[in-house]
């Protein structure tokens, strides 16, 4: 990951910098974010436009994941059905980032015939990937004790909820 620097442009120099967030001009006297990936150009966004993401900092294919975990907020579900909706939309992430790394994968075997590690990576994370969607969306809630209240059974399978994104598989290539 890139150093990520807090910066307050000047007024002199004739470059423009524009905002990876809002796409708007940084105007001298703005406080901006700057970084640079490897072999890339550096890249601005504005202070208020918030801290760079982590995919705007990676060119990780997991980092669309993390980014997926970090939104991932329940805290406000009322009911059970709720909470499976948010899970089946981040098991839909994790599905389409597994079929990146899948066709990654088949395309350096494609290179390489012989096998390769990256491949052997890449098949590695898109099958944890996928066995992580299927956790999600099988997800149930637990029982329901008789002297819970409705509120009291959905706040403990928020906990529950959460406690799949620990699961979170990663890279090992």
């Amino acid at each position: 990951m890139p150093r990520v620097l807090q910066k307050r442009r000047t007024r002199g120099g004739s470059k423009t910098y524009r905002c990876e967030g809002c796409g708007e001009e940084i105007t001298p006297g703005q406080r901006y974010y700057e970084w640079t990936k490897y072999r890339s150009y550096p890249q601005r966004q504005h202070v208020k436009c918030g801290y760079p993401r982590p995919s705007q900092l990676s060119n990780s294919k997991m980092a669309v994941i993390d980014e997926a975990v970090a939104k991932f907020d329940i805290s406000g579900a009322e009911s059970i059905e709720d909470i499976k909706s948010a899970l089946e939309d981040l098991a839909g992430e994790a599905r389409s980032v597994a079929e990146e790394y899948a066709e990654s994968a088949s395309n350096i075997e494609q290179a390489f015939p012989s096998g390769n590690a990256t491949s052997e990576a890449c098949q590695t994370a898109s099958a944890a990937l996928d066995s992580w969607a299927d956790d999600l969306e099988g997800w149930e809630p637990g029982d329901k004790l008789d002297e819970m209240t409705e509120e009291e059974f959905v706040e403990q399978e928020r906990y529950a909820a959460n406690e799949l994104l620990a699961d979170q598989p990663s890279y090992e290539g």
